[in-house]
């Protein structure tokens, strides 16, 4: 084998553990994210746009928010729609801020490759 296929194995290994990585990281920060979300929506949802009259903190960020069949008092204050659409926005948010911090991280090893590639 030569010194340039053994050099290419080598790095391509080292990507595979920065994906790895990466994952790991991502998925620990959007587990983080996701706890914050379910505590403000917690504090700031439940109660403004449904009543649920069993609700369990930190998992009322879980739907259905408003149960059906014998829970009286159940119900929704805004439209469900709506409901469903400030929890996407939540959600939404909460997987993409985690993203951030790995893409910034990700362009700046690719410039810094790319400047290496180039002789500078």
């Amino acid at each position: 084998m030569t010194y340039c296929q053994l050099l290419l194995r080598r790095v391509v290994s080292r990507g595979r553990m920065r994906l790895l990585q990466s994952i790991f990281i991502y998925a620990l920060l959007a587990a983080m994210a996701l706890f914050a979300a379910a505590c403000v929506w917690e504090h700031r949802v439940t109660g403004v746009l449904y009543r649920c009259t069993d609700s369990v903190p930190i998992l009322d960020f879980i739907p259905p928010f408003v149960h059906s069949g014998g829970h009286t008092g159940d119900a929704y204050l805004v439209s469900k729609a709506q409901v469903y659409h400030t929890w996407y926005a939540y959600l939404g948010v909460s997987l993409a801020v985690p993203a951030v911090p790995l893409l910034a991280l990700f362009g700046l090893h690719w410039f810094r490759w790319r400047k290496q590639e180039n002789g500078g």
